[in-house]
């Protein structure tokens, strides 16, 4: 059977999303969300941690929707070592009718670009220290594929 790949339409839906999630909550925390500092106190991140945290929490007031007829956003948590990861299920779809190597050969790259590259980013490329990672799992539970987006990505 041939793979297909009926997430790719929704990558710039959910680059728009992750973008304003980012967005927002980086505005109104940027200063906690610095880059490592030999000036900051031992629990910096554990500060971060708790930032994220409640950026998920509040975010996760709206969830699980529907980012197309395939795909649901489930929730959004925050992970130590400051990870922000969202957590999406393919609805209609088995991992073996997707090809996983579209989400690191094609969305990934967009991601970076759109984090590069919007100026409404600057700030969050500047200030941040956050690893973006999206994770997917088919309508079984069975886990599709991971990505990460790390602070060397986006610089």
């Amino acid at each position: 059977m041939e793979k297909n790949n009926p997430l790719a339409k929704f990558g710039q839906i959910l680059l728009g999303l992750v973008i304003i999630a980012v967005l927002v909550f980086a505005a109104n925390n940027i200063g906690k969300l610095g880059r490592p500092n030999n000036n900051r106190p031992d629990n910096a991140d554990m500060e971060i941690n708790k930032t994220l945290s409640a950026m998920a929490s509040k975010f996760n007031e709206t969830a699980p929707f529907m980012i197309d007829e395939n795909t649901r956003f489930d929730n959004m948590i925050a992970l130590p070592g400051n990870v922000l990861q969202g957590n999406f299920t393919a609805i209609n779809m088995t991992k073996d009718e997707i090809d996983p190597d579209y989400f690191e050969n094609e969305l990934k790259p967009m991601v970076i670009n759109q984090i590069q590259t919007n100026p409404d980013m600057q700030n969050f490329r500047k200030h941040s220290n956050v690893t973006i990672r999206y994770y997917y799992k088919d309508k079984n539970g069975v886990f599709i594929a991971k990505i990460e987006v790390t602070p060397d990505n986006y610089e």
